[in-house]
Protein backbone atom coordinates (compact mmCIF):
# COMPACT_ATOMS: atom_id res chain seq x y z
CA UNK A 1 0.00 0.00 0.00
CA UNK A 2 1.16 3.50 -0.84
CA UNK A 3 0.32 6.99 0.36
CA UNK A 4 -0.91 9.78 -1.88
CA UNK A 5 -1.15 13.49 -1.11
CA UNK A 6 -4.77 14.66 -1.32
CA UNK A 7 -6.17 18.10 -2.11
CA UNK A 8 -6.61 18.81 1.61
CA UNK A 9 -2.86 18.78 2.17
CA UNK A 10 -2.31 15.42 3.89
CA UNK A 11 -1.42 11.87 2.91
CA UNK A 12 -3.92 9.02 2.60
CA UNK A 13 -3.51 5.36 1.73
CA UNK A 14 -4.40 4.45 -1.85
CA UNK A 15 -6.78 1.78 -0.52
CA UNK A 16 -9.37 1.98 2.22
CA UNK A 17 -8.61 0.14 5.47
CA UNK A 18 -10.85 -0.47 8.45
CA UNK A 19 -9.92 1.11 11.77
CA UNK A 20 -11.21 0.39 15.25
CA UNK A 21 -10.27 2.94 17.90
CA UNK A 22 -11.67 3.32 21.42
CA UNK A 23 -12.29 7.03 20.99
CA UNK A 24 -15.54 9.02 20.88
CA UNK A 25 -16.95 9.65 17.41
CA UNK A 26 -16.85 13.42 17.89
CA UNK A 27 -13.67 13.42 19.99
CA UNK A 28 -11.52 15.40 17.54
CA UNK A 29 -14.17 18.06 16.89
CA UNK A 30 -14.86 18.39 20.62
CA UNK A 31 -11.16 18.83 21.43
CA UNK A 32 -10.75 21.30 18.56
CA UNK A 33 -13.23 23.60 20.32
CA UNK A 34 -11.25 23.46 23.57
CA UNK A 35 -7.56 23.35 22.70
CA UNK A 36 -6.66 26.93 21.80
CA UNK A 37 -7.96 28.51 25.01
CA UNK A 38 -7.45 25.61 27.41
CA UNK A 39 -4.94 26.01 30.23
CA UNK A 40 -4.59 22.20 30.38
CA UNK A 41 -3.67 21.76 26.69
CA UNK A 42 -1.29 24.73 26.70
CA UNK A 43 0.39 23.62 29.93
CA UNK A 44 0.84 20.11 28.54
CA UNK A 45 2.54 21.62 25.48
CA UNK A 46 5.05 23.40 27.73
CA UNK A 47 5.77 20.13 29.53
CA UNK A 48 6.25 18.30 26.21
CA UNK A 49 8.59 21.02 24.99
CA UNK A 50 10.78 20.59 28.08
CA UNK A 51 10.58 16.81 27.86
CA UNK A 52 11.74 16.63 24.24
CA UNK A 53 14.44 19.22 24.84
CA UNK A 54 15.93 17.41 27.82
CA UNK A 55 15.58 13.81 26.59
CA UNK A 56 16.51 14.15 22.93
CA UNK A 57 16.54 11.58 20.12
CA UNK A 58 18.13 10.91 16.75
CA UNK A 59 16.25 11.14 13.48
CA UNK A 60 12.76 12.48 12.92
CA UNK A 61 9.73 12.62 15.21
CA UNK A 62 6.25 11.15 14.75
CA UNK A 63 3.25 12.18 16.83
CA UNK A 64 1.22 8.94 16.87
CA UNK A 65 -2.52 9.45 17.35
CA UNK A 66 -1.90 13.19 17.43
CA UNK A 67 -5.53 14.23 16.95
CA UNK A 68 -5.95 17.77 15.65
CA UNK A 69 -2.21 18.38 15.62
CA UNK A 70 -2.34 20.93 18.43
CA UNK A 71 0.74 19.68 20.23
CA UNK A 72 2.70 18.92 17.04
CA UNK A 73 1.93 22.36 15.60
CA UNK A 74 3.37 23.90 18.77
CA UNK A 75 6.42 21.63 18.78
CA UNK A 76 7.15 22.17 15.09
CA UNK A 77 7.07 25.95 15.50
CA UNK A 78 8.91 26.24 18.82
CA UNK A 79 11.37 23.33 18.80
CA UNK A 80 11.72 21.07 15.77
CA UNK A 81 12.15 23.79 13.13
CA UNK A 82 14.91 25.44 15.17
CA UNK A 83 16.74 22.13 15.56
CA UNK A 84 16.24 21.06 11.96
CA UNK A 85 14.19 18.00 12.99
CA UNK A 86 11.69 16.55 10.53
CA UNK A 87 8.38 15.61 12.13
CA UNK A 88 5.03 14.20 11.11
CA UNK A 89 1.56 13.37 12.36
CA UNK A 90 0.01 9.90 12.33
CA UNK A 91 -3.74 10.27 12.91
CA UNK A 92 -6.49 7.84 11.82
CA UNK A 93 -9.32 10.39 12.12
CA UNK A 94 -10.07 12.26 8.89
CA UNK A 95 -11.45 15.28 10.75
CA UNK A 96 -8.38 15.39 12.98
CA UNK A 97 -6.18 15.50 9.87
CA UNK A 98 -8.29 18.30 8.38
CA UNK A 99 -7.94 20.30 11.59
CA UNK A 100 -4.20 19.65 11.72
CA UNK A 101 -3.86 20.80 8.11
CA UNK A 102 -5.72 24.02 8.93
CA UNK A 103 -3.14 24.64 11.66
CA UNK A 104 -0.29 24.33 9.20
CA UNK A 105 1.04 21.03 10.55
CA UNK A 106 3.56 19.47 8.18
CA UNK A 107 3.68 15.82 7.04
CA UNK A 108 0.21 14.62 8.05
CA UNK A 109 -0.60 10.94 7.46
CA UNK A 110 -4.24 9.90 7.79
CA UNK A 111 -3.67 6.34 8.96
CA UNK A 112 -3.32 4.12 12.00
CA UNK A 113 0.04 3.27 13.52
CA UNK A 114 -0.10 -0.12 11.73
CA UNK A 115 0.45 1.46 8.32
CA UNK A 116 2.62 4.48 9.07
CA UNK A 117 5.97 4.34 7.11
CA UNK A 118 8.30 4.58 10.13
CA UNK A 119 11.42 3.37 8.33
CA UNK A 120 10.98 5.69 5.34
CA UNK A 121 10.42 8.56 7.76
CA UNK A 122 13.60 7.75 9.72
CA UNK A 123 11.63 7.93 12.97
CA UNK A 124 13.82 8.12 16.08
CA UNK A 125 11.29 9.71 18.42
CA UNK A 126 7.64 8.71 18.77
CA UNK A 127 5.03 10.65 20.71
CA UNK A 128 1.98 8.99 22.27
CA UNK A 129 0.33 11.91 24.02
CA UNK A 130 -2.74 10.58 25.83
CA UNK A 131 -3.09 7.73 23.37
CA UNK A 132 -2.30 4.34 24.92
CA UNK A 133 -5.04 4.56 27.57
CA UNK A 134 -7.38 4.08 24.58
CA UNK A 135 -5.65 0.77 23.70
CA UNK A 136 -6.91 -2.33 25.49
CA UNK A 137 -3.55 -4.12 25.29
CA UNK A 138 -1.15 -1.22 25.66
CA UNK A 139 2.07 -3.27 25.95
CA UNK A 140 1.27 -5.32 22.84
CA UNK A 141 0.55 -2.09 20.98
CA UNK A 142 3.96 -0.66 21.88
CA UNK A 143 5.65 -3.96 20.99
CA UNK A 144 4.06 -3.93 17.54
CA UNK A 145 5.46 -0.47 16.85
CA UNK A 146 8.87 -1.34 18.34
CA UNK A 147 9.16 -4.07 15.68
CA UNK A 148 8.89 -1.41 12.97
CA UNK A 149 11.56 1.00 14.25
CA UNK A 150 15.31 0.95 14.81
CA UNK A 151 17.18 0.34 18.06
CA UNK A 152 17.52 3.51 20.09
CA UNK A 153 14.11 4.83 19.08
CA UNK A 154 12.47 6.59 22.00
CA UNK A 155 8.79 6.43 22.97
CA UNK A 156 7.50 9.62 24.66
CA UNK A 157 4.26 8.80 26.42
CA UNK A 158 1.75 10.77 28.47
CA UNK A 159 -1.27 9.10 30.07
CA UNK A 160 -4.00 9.95 32.60
CA UNK A 161 -2.86 8.95 36.07
CA UNK A 162 -4.07 7.69 39.47
CA UNK A 163 -6.59 4.86 39.52
CA UNK A 164 -8.67 6.46 42.26
CA UNK A 165 -9.49 9.32 39.85
CA UNK A 166 -11.11 6.97 37.31
CA UNK A 167 -14.69 8.10 36.66
CA UNK A 168 -17.45 7.96 34.06
CA UNK A 169 -15.65 10.74 32.21
CA UNK A 170 -12.82 8.29 31.53
CA UNK A 171 -15.28 5.70 30.26
CA UNK A 172 -17.01 8.24 28.01
CA UNK A 173 -13.61 9.25 26.60
CA UNK A 174 -12.79 5.63 25.72
CA UNK A 175 -10.14 5.11 28.42
CA UNK A 176 -9.41 1.55 29.49
CA UNK A 177 -7.40 2.67 32.51
CA UNK A 178 -5.56 5.38 34.41
CA UNK A 179 -1.91 4.73 35.31
CA UNK A 180 -0.17 4.46 38.68
CA UNK A 181 3.23 3.07 39.66
CA UNK A 182 2.09 -0.55 39.50
CA UNK A 183 0.53 -0.69 36.05
CA UNK A 184 3.27 1.59 34.70
CA UNK A 185 5.83 -1.00 35.84
CA UNK A 186 3.75 -3.76 34.22
CA UNK A 187 3.62 -1.80 30.97
CA UNK A 188 7.40 -1.36 30.94
CA UNK A 189 8.09 -5.02 31.79
CA UNK A 190 5.58 -6.38 29.27
CA UNK A 191 6.60 -4.08 26.43
CA UNK A 192 10.26 -5.13 26.67
CA UNK A 193 11.37 -1.49 26.32
CA UNK A 194 13.94 0.26 28.49
CA UNK A 195 12.80 2.94 30.93
CA UNK A 196 14.51 6.30 30.46
CA UNK A 197 12.32 8.55 32.62
CA UNK A 198 8.96 8.58 34.37
CA UNK A 199 7.11 11.11 36.50
CA UNK A 200 3.69 12.41 37.42
CA UNK A 201 2.69 15.91 36.33
CA UNK A 202 -0.39 18.14 36.68
CA UNK A 203 -0.15 17.69 40.45
CA UNK A 204 -2.29 20.77 41.04
CA UNK A 205 -5.21 19.27 39.09
CA UNK A 206 -5.65 16.30 41.46
CA UNK A 207 -8.06 18.02 43.91
CA UNK A 208 -10.08 19.52 41.03
CA UNK A 209 -10.58 16.18 39.26
CA UNK A 210 -11.39 14.40 42.53
CA UNK A 211 -13.95 17.01 43.61
CA UNK A 212 -15.60 17.56 40.23
CA UNK A 213 -15.66 13.98 38.91
CA UNK A 214 -15.09 11.39 41.61
CA UNK A 215 -16.93 12.80 44.61
CA UNK A 216 -20.29 13.30 42.83
CA UNK A 217 -20.22 9.67 41.66
CA UNK A 218 -19.43 8.47 45.18
CA UNK A 219 -22.61 10.31 46.18
CA UNK A 220 -24.58 8.48 43.49
CA UNK A 221 -24.69 11.41 41.05
CA UNK A 222 -23.66 9.68 37.84
CA UNK A 223 -23.41 11.89 34.73
CA UNK A 224 -25.14 11.18 31.44
CA UNK A 225 -23.03 10.38 28.42
CA UNK A 226 -24.70 13.02 26.21
CA UNK A 227 -23.77 15.71 28.74
CA UNK A 228 -20.10 14.74 28.86
CA UNK A 229 -18.77 17.32 26.38
CA UNK A 230 -20.70 20.19 27.97
CA UNK A 231 -19.10 19.32 31.32
CA UNK A 232 -15.63 19.12 29.77
CA UNK A 233 -16.22 22.47 28.09
CA UNK A 234 -17.15 24.04 31.42
CA UNK A 235 -14.02 22.56 33.07
CA UNK A 236 -11.77 24.12 30.40
CA UNK A 237 -13.63 27.45 30.33
CA UNK A 238 -11.84 29.09 33.24
CA UNK A 239 -11.89 32.65 34.47
CA UNK A 240 -8.84 34.80 33.85
CA UNK A 241 -7.97 34.71 37.56
CA UNK A 242 -8.22 30.91 37.79
CA UNK A 243 -6.21 30.46 34.59
CA UNK A 244 -3.50 32.77 35.96
CA UNK A 245 -3.37 30.76 39.19
CA UNK A 246 -3.16 27.42 37.35
CA UNK A 247 -0.45 28.74 35.03
CA UNK A 248 1.54 29.96 38.03
CA UNK A 249 1.25 26.54 39.67
CA UNK A 250 2.29 24.85 36.45
CA UNK A 251 5.29 27.13 36.19
CA UNK A 252 6.39 26.09 39.68
CA UNK A 253 5.81 22.40 38.93
CA UNK A 254 7.80 22.58 35.69
CA UNK A 255 10.63 24.47 37.41
CA UNK A 256 10.86 21.73 40.05
CA UNK A 257 10.88 19.05 37.35
CA UNK A 258 13.68 20.88 35.53
CA UNK A 259 15.88 20.68 38.63
CA UNK A 260 15.05 17.01 39.19
CA UNK A 261 12.21 17.17 41.73
CA UNK A 262 9.31 15.00 40.59
CA UNK A 263 5.72 15.55 41.77
CA UNK A 264 4.61 12.74 44.11
CA UNK A 265 1.22 12.61 42.34
CA UNK A 266 -0.58 14.13 39.36
CA UNK A 267 -3.52 13.65 37.03
CA UNK A 268 -1.09 12.76 34.23
CA UNK A 269 2.03 10.66 33.96
CA UNK A 270 5.10 10.85 31.72
CA UNK A 271 6.83 7.67 30.58
CA UNK A 272 9.87 7.66 28.26
CA UNK A 273 10.92 4.28 26.91
CA UNK A 274 13.61 3.19 24.46
CA UNK A 275 14.05 0.22 22.17
CA UNK A 276 17.33 -1.42 23.18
Amino acid sequence: MKFKLNEKGFYELDVEVKTSVSYPQHGNSDCFELEENSQWFNARNLTLHWLLSKFDFSGSFVDVGGGNGYQLSFLQKTLFEFKGIDSGLCEPGYLGCLNASSRGVKNIYCTTSDYFPYSNFNAGGLGFFDVIEHIENDAEFLQSIAEKVEKGTRFYITVPALKFLFSSEDSFAGHFRRYNSQNTKELIDDSGLKLIYESYFFSYYVPFVWLLRVVPEKLGLYPKRDESFDREKSYHKQSAALKWMLNAMHGIELLLMRIGIKPFAGTSRIIILEKE
